[in-house]
């Protein structure tokens, strides 16, 4: 299904309009709408033929799964988030993350920068 238009109300498809249970806060652009449209689309498909799906196989990933990911503390990965590092997937129940955000984050090394600064903040605690 390929997204054609986002608005706070609705999207809308080749084939049809979809509007949101509630009006978006912001309008989210095409392209981060059409990722979470595949990724739905990929968890139905999976769900459908009864596979489960492994982590590395997931398109949306909960927090924990996320601070697994970039070997984060929960907690951790939490000040991240309300620093504004990750965002989160729009009008979705509960705390999403894109994969492939989370990964982009992790290659260009902040994942190893946040380790570090973890122990640094114990080392500093402790003296």
């Amino acid at each position: 299904m390929k997204v054609i238009k986002v608005t706070k109300e609705y999207f809308q498809t080749e084939d049809e309009k979809v509007y949101f249970f509630e009006p978006l806060e912001n309008e989210i652009s095409v392209e981060d709408m059409q990722k979470i449209v595949d990724a739905n689309e990929k968890l139905v498909a999976a769900k459908q033929k009864g596979d489960s799906m492994q982590e590395q196989d997931k398109l949306v990933l909960n927090q924990t799964e996320a601070a697994r990911l970039l070997g984060l503390s929960r907690h951790r990965f939490l000040e991240l988030e309300r620093a504004g590092r990750f965002r989160r997937v729009p009008n979705t129940a509960g705390r999403f993350y894109l994969h492939t955000e989370l990964e982009a984050f992790a290659t260009a090394g902040h994942a190893d920068e946040q380790k570090t600064a973890n122990t640094k903040d114990l080392k500093d605690a402790k003296d």
